[in-house]
């Protein structure tokens, strides 16, 4: 749900988790055991076995959230073995995310701001359907996969539409670029030539900050004005375009523009200087001074080293490979675009939200199955 796990009582979550293995073990033990004992479950184990480990080291305390991913596989693996169940599944998890989407888009009519809000404090600003960062990021993904079964299939259009509308909305302006590359991608499956057409062209605007940053800088500052004042998209526009011209007049890439700070910068150089200063077991994560907290892959190695980060990120390399070889053939080119955003998120922003990792690694692959053997 779009209010982050953190904010409900451990208790509870230890309970519901528990609950449901005693149940799932007591209807299919079988098959439980089999999931239990699986390389996938044993490879995504090992990043919080490691956790416990480093947690006797006294400037690190065990995160909640490492299991989170142990278990989301688990409830995937068990369940796609129960046909009639991941069917259902894929219904509720839809229904639900369609209803917060109708929900949201309703309440930024009213505030615009208020899915920005979302992401520092959900119990304040909204309730269990007003969609925040995560509720953003994981529609975005869902948005390519279900874009992609329209391609495929002539459906879902509506759906698509009505996520795109939200992460527009939502003013989350890395969310609306990923949309626009992601989507542009599935559209393009059957086009070889255009696919390098616009490879071709992200490239060249790369290449144009290198050779000709001032005309970067322009063209940023005549999009923004595309979107009215005061909205992220306006400001986000503005301030990445006095970046690109920092770094014309100092050579580096400047934190301080005419608006003030680009606090987004200064949080990848503290994680980056951490790195660089703890490489190999990291500064633990009981000082916040010494991690960024906005790009989850390199906050995981600046806070427990290359061992445990690099586990981290091996782990999710490793379950998107594994979820690929289950989908069936014509939706997999689909999923890799939605693995490659999910591994690109992970350098820019976090990912570390049960929301987005359950839309990732289960109901996308669930749709996707079902889809092919035409029983939702």
């Amino acid at each position: 749900n779009p209010i982050s796990y953190a904010r409900i009582h451990p208790l509870v979550i230890m309970a519901s988790v528990i609950a449901w293995g005693v149940v799932a073990y007591g209807t299919a033990s079988k098959m439980f055991s089999g999931c239990a004992v699986s390389s996938t479950f044993a490879m995504v184990s090992v990043y919080p076995i490691l956790m416990c480990l480093y947690s006797f080291r006294s400037d690190v305390f065990f995160e909640k959230k490492s299991v989170i991913d142990c278990i989301i596989m688990l409830t995937m693996m068990f369940y796609l073995k129960r046909k009639d169940s991941v069917n259902k599944s894929s219904q509720f998890i839809l229904l639900y995310l369609t209803v917060i989407a109708v929900y949201s888009i309703a309440a930024l009519a009213n505030d615009p701001m208020v899915s920005r809000r979302m992401a520092s404090n959900g119990v304040e600003y909204g309730n269990f359907l007003t969609g925040g960062y995560n509720t953003v990021y994981g529609l975005l993904y869902l948005s390519i996969a279900v874009l992609g079964i329209s391609v495929y299939q002539k459906k879902y259009m509506i759906l698509y539409g009505l996520f795109a509308v939200f992460i527009l909305m939502s003013q989350y302006v890395t969310a609306s670029i990923l949309l626009a590359i992601g989507s542009v991608f599935v559209v393009l499956k059957n086009n070889s030539m255009l696919r390098n057409v616009f490879l071709i062209c992200v490239c060249a605007c790369l290449l144009l900050v290198l050779y000709y940053p001032q005309g970067i800088v322009d063209g940023l500052f005549a999009v923004s004005d595309w979107f009215p004042q005061n909205t992220f998209q306006n400001s986000r526009m503005r301030q990445l375009g006095e970046v690109v011209s920092g770094t014309i007049s100092q050579g580096v890439i400047a934190s301080k523009t005419a608006a003030g700070s680009i606090h987004r910068i200064d949080l990848y150089r503290i994680t980056l200087d951490t790195i660089r200063e703890n490489p190999m077991w990291g500064a633990g994560n009981m000082s916040i001074q010494s991690i960024g907290g906005h790009a989850t892959f390199l906050d995981m190695i600046a806070k427990y080293g290359v061992i445990c980060g690099g586990v981290y990120f091996f782990t999710k390399i490793f379950c998107l490979f594994k979820i690929i070889r289950a989908i069936p053939a014509q939706y997999r080119y689909y999923y890799r675009i939605v693995g490659i955003l999910y591994i690109s998120l992970g350098f820019l922003n976090a990912i570390n939200d049960m929301m987005i990792s359950m839309i990732v690694f289960l109901a996308i692959p669930y749709l996707f199955i079902i889809e092919d053997g035409g029983h939702f």
